[in-house]
């Protein structure tokens, strides 16, 4: 996920997407995202709830969609994608990475569980 920009704007702009997860191998990366998700709720507390952090390793936000009252989450973990066996429920998921030719076969495997 990077620094989380792209997951964070997914989540902030579009409320039909109940459940958005960004996952980061890179600890500096992962910090930055983190902090993004700190922001968030600071700025806005009556919109975003803190639910669960683990500083460093992951963080939990949710919300509620206005139009339809249902509860949304946001997630960032630090890790490594092809450990993640939870993704099979996501509203979407983007791999926005060069994935090196060896690592192909263990990425066919996981959007095969999407």
């Amino acid at each position: 996920m990077g620094t989380g920009k792209f997951v964070l704007q997914a989540f902030v702009q579009f409320n039909n997407l109940i459940k958005v997860v960004g996952i980061e191998l890179a600890y500096s990366r992962y910090v930055l995202s983190e902090k993004a998700a700190m922001c968030l709720i600071n700025e806005w507390p009556n919109e975003y709830t803190l639910v669960s952090r683990v500083p460093n390793q992951s963080i939990i936000v949710q919300n509620m969609n206005p139009y339809t009252g249902q509860r949304r989450t946001l997630e960032f973990r630090r890790g490594n994608l092809f450990a993640a066996t939870d993704c099979h429920d996501a509203d979407i998921v983007i791999a926005q990475t060069n994935f090196p030719s060896e690592t192909q076969i263990k990425l066919c495997r996981f959007l095969g569980c999407m």
